[in-house]
C-alpha cells in the first residue's frame, strides 16, 4: 500500500516550522500504525476463520477442500493441491478454474 500526506495553505499563511513537520509526521505515524493493524486484526480474524473451518470436518478431501477456499478467498490465488499417489502427483482439490 502505498499513501502520501500533503500539507498546503497554513491558515495563519506563514511558513512551516519545524514544530509543524514534526506533528506531520506524528500524524502520518499514527495513520500508518492504524492501517498497520487493521491489516493484521483482517489477517488475524482470516487465520481464525480457517482455524475454526478446519476442525469441522476429519474428512481429508473435505480438508483439502477448506485449504483450497482459504487460498482463494484470503490470497486471492486460484489452487491446485497435489498429492502423490502411486509414485504420481495426483491433483486431489483445485479451483474451478482448473481443469484436469
Amino acid at each position: 500500500m502505498i499513501a502520501f500526506f500533503e500539507i498546503y495553505n497554513k491558515k495563519t499563511g506563514e511558513g512551516f516550522t519545524r514544530a509543524d513537520l514534526d506533528h506531520c509526521v506524528a500524524a502520518v505515524q499514527i495513520a500508518s500504525l492504524a492501517i498497520h493493524n487493521r491489516l493484521l486484526n483482517r489477517n488475524l480474524s482470516a487465520l481464525a476463520a480457517f482455524s475454526q473451518s478446519l476442525t469441522v470436518t476429519t474428512d481429508f478431501d473435505q480438508i483439502l477442500e477448506v485449504v483450497a477456499s482459504h487460498i482463494e478467498k484470503n490470497f486471492k490465488r486460484r489452487s491446485v493441491i497435489l498429492l502423490p499417489v502411486n509414485g504420481e502427483l495426483v491433483p486431489r482439490s483445485r479451483s474451478t478454474e482448473f481443469y484436469f
